[in-house]
């Protein structure tokens, strides 16, 4: 039997073309830590592994007579089987981590030297070396084998499926299975039970089983005497990283830069009461009070995750990297993202480097770099909810001119595959809107509207998620600018066109009567300063859910009330609460998401600044 050339080395890491790591190839090592004892399910060798292998040496014969007394079919291993436990990415010792007691020194095994009767061979496992010793002298360390050729059933290693694959399951490298009759396997979540050697499960869930999150597949081979054998893997559904979302750069440096394409589905996340929801994903982030604050090891942080209530655990590379804005820096994470924000730090993700043994990758939130690090090193962890489920996206806030469609998609909301039906909704006037996943409303008046979508998995399961679109001043009219003075040929005072400016006190403001706009006109807009994000919450809840509501101005609709033939303020004088500095408009800067327009009404200029910055506000609304 070719017990030890069918097994993958271990080698990972390819230091010359056509090695061990180029190749990677042979059956995957399999095993299962028992007391005293480590099973290896592809040969089906069972292993001494207690305080005795590494604590004394001993003769030839002795290390004969130690294993045979261990009981029947216990031994001495040959030179193949022992070498067949030789990890070659490992060193001090050459062995696999579940092998908690191996002396980095010299083993026997019972296979004679065939050019000299006298030696018999060895293995050292401080770097997996093969050489010959004499029989009569020295000691060395010694590891029994069992050996009874019984079946040994092998489900396969632990692995992660991403969410629009398939589970394949296979007992093909179970060892010794010449006289297995059958092969059944439970998924012990839902207990569907499937037959077959190898088998493949598609879809994940539908109507009457799931297959999400994290699974459990027990495999039961039975024999012709009627007695089985059993072995369980562990299948992780992870994120597709077919999602592809913007990268949130939005400054073009050079020609064919992310910021030059603005490709990708647009971020866009839900605080909900377990933690933060991308849309675009459907990934479940920990954004609680418990969002652990400390560095720890890899495994450490794997533990942390499983350990928590509820179904979280350490995400993929891919997972953890689709957080990564691009447009930021210490920390790399869209602002206001986290109530409990990533530090400019290395976090973990579950991926193990394909290169270098022990090291998995981190994805460091200073830059958004990612590299991989010793698994005994040190990071921060974010856990994601294991259960990946289709979730409603209703798309981004959307400014629409007036006259203009309304395009409503809910083409991005993940795992469409699985939503059986869509349904759009007026909020605010209580009506409905559509039951495709694209709706087109046409002639809807200025005003701002909130749209739910709901969406109804094949399952029966309901999500909901809502988009404000505001329908705004489409600049069709042109306003003189007031300039009655002429500095030069063909300036505004030369031309003076335009509609004449006319303001009237009505519907609770000052109404212009050539853009239909009603501005505030408080107080307030003198006083009070906000950030960016403030100002829009100081005119959303003004109030909240009619639709005429007061809202932050566009750039364009702000422009409006420039009045060029006046300075310090440059604002026609029916505004009394006005000062010369600058008011916030809702529109962000196309050169950097993290700016925002403002105007300075001491001369009418119109400049970004920082979001952060505290300026001051006037709302509008529709007449």
């Amino acid at each position: 039997m070719c017990r030890k050339l069918c097994l993958k080395t271990g080698q990972i890491k390819s230091y010359t073309k056509y090695d061990d790591g180029y190749y990677q190839v042979g059956k995957t090592r399999n095993y299962t830590k028992g007391v005293g004892k480590v099973t290896d399910r592809v040969t089906g060798y069972v292993w001494e592994d207690d305080i005795d292998v590494n604590s004394s040496t001993k003769t030839l014969q002795e290390a004969r007579d130690y294993c045979s007394q261990k009981g029947l079919y216990w031994r001495l291993p040959t030179r193949q089987e022992l070498s067949s436990l030789v990890s070659y990415q490992n060193y001090n010792p050459s062995i696999n981590e579940i092998f908690t007691y191996t002396a980095n020194d010299d083993y026997w095994t019972d296979d004679t030297y065939e050019q000299d009767y006298d030696y018999v061979w060895q293995i050292n496992f401080a770097y997996g070396t093969e050489s010959t010793t004499s029989k009569r002298d020295g000691k060395h360390y010694v590891r029994c084998i069992y050996v009874n050729d019984a079946p040994v059933a092998n489900a396969g290693i632990d692995k992660d499926v991403p969410e629009e694959g398939v589970i394949h399951l296979s007992a093909a490298e179970s060892a010794n299975i010449k006289n297995i009759v059958s092969y059944k396997w439970k998924h012990e979540e839902s207990g569907q039970v499937f037959e077959g050697k190898a088998i493949d499960i598609e879809p994940y869930w539908d109507s009457e089983n799931s297959y999400k999150g994290i699974n459990h597949f027990t495999l039961t081979m039975t024999d012709t005497n009627g007695k089985t054998y059993t072995d369980t893997i562990t299948v992780t559904v992870v994120s597709d990283d077919k999602k592809i979302k913007q990268t949130g750069q939005t400054k073009s440096y050079a020609k064919y830069d992310d910021a030059y394409y603005k490709k990708g589905i647009p971020r866009k996340y839900t605080h909900l009461d377990k933690g933060l929801l991308d849309r675009a994903t459907a990934l479940l982030w920990d954004d609680s009070n418990e969002t652990s604050l400390d560095e720890m090891t890899w495994q450490e942080a794997k533990d942390y995750c499983r350990q928590k209530a509820g179904t979280w655990r350490l995400p993929t590379r891919g997972e953890l990297s689709s957080l990564i804005d691009y447009s930021r820096y210490n920390p790399a994470v869209k602002f206001m993202t986290f109530r409990y924000p990533m530090k400019d730090k290395a976090y973990w993700s579950r991926s193990e480097s394909k290169q270098q043994h022990k090291y998995a990758w981190t994805v460091n939130f200073a830059y958004g770099t990612e590299s991989t690090d010793s698994e005994s090193s040190r990071h921060l962890v974010r856990c994601v909810d294991a259960n990946i489920t289709s979730r409603a996206n209703a798309g981004v806030e959307q400014f629409v001119q007036e006259g203009e469609p309304v395009v409503l998609s809910g083409k991005n909301s993940p795992g469409s595959r699985y939503i059986d039906s869509y349904f759009w909704s007026d909020m605010i006037n209580n009506t409905t809107s559509g039951t495709s996943s694209v709706v087109t409303l046409n002639n809807l008046t200025r005003g701002i509207y909130q749209f739910m979508l709901e969406t109804t998995q094949i399952n029966g399961e309901k999500d909901r998620d809502s988009v404000q679109v505001t329908v705004v001043y489409n600049n069709r009219f042109v306003k003189k600018t007031n300039q009655t003075k002429s500095y030069t040929d063909y300036d505004d005072g030369y031309y003076r066109k335009g509609k004449n400016i006319s303001y009237t006190h009505s519907n609770g403001g000052i109404t212009d009567e050539v853009t239909g706009l009603t501005w505030e006109d408080v107080p307030a807009n003198s006083e009070k300063m906000f950030t960016w994000y403030g100002a829009r919450d100081y005119c959303r809840y003004h109030p909240p859910y009619a639709k005429d509501v007061w809202r932050l101005p566009t750039r364009e609709e702000l422009s409006t009330l420039i009045d060029y033939a006046r300075y310090t303020p440059a604002i026609n004088d029916i505004f009394t609460h006005t000062v010369s500095e600058s008011y916030w408009s809702v529109s962000s800067s196309k050169a950097n998401d993290d700016n925002a327009w403002h105007i300075n009404f001491a001369y009418g200029t119109e400049s970004t600044a920082s979001k952060e910055n505290a300026y001051h506000v006037r709302c509008v609304k529709s007449k």
